[in-house]
């Protein structure tokens, strides 16, 4: 006869016996919740940068307030020549 010194099938039985459940429940759903939020964020935030630098003609918000309207492509070509 195997006994088992603690079995695992306990640790579920109490949490959903006690209070436990709403815990464990609340805390995976919140997880889920801020990870959402959070790959949301980052993709709208790069969305926004690749905007400003169509807007602003290649650098971004710098382009606005140094007076400088060329795309990056020809800054390039300015370097090279």
């Amino acid at each position: 006869m195997v006994v088992e010194v603690f079995p695992l099938w306990w640790i579920g039985y109490w949490i959903i016996r006690s209070w436990l459940l709403p815990i464990v429940l609340f805390s995976a759903i919140f997880v889920w919740f801020l990870a959402i939020i959070f790959l949301l964020w980052v993709h709208g935030y790069a969305i926004v940068q690749m905007r400003l630098v169509y807007w602003f003609g290649g650098y971004g918000r710098a382009a606005r307030f140094n007076g400088e309207g060329y795309k990056a492509s020809q800054t390039l070509e300015t370097v090279w020549m």
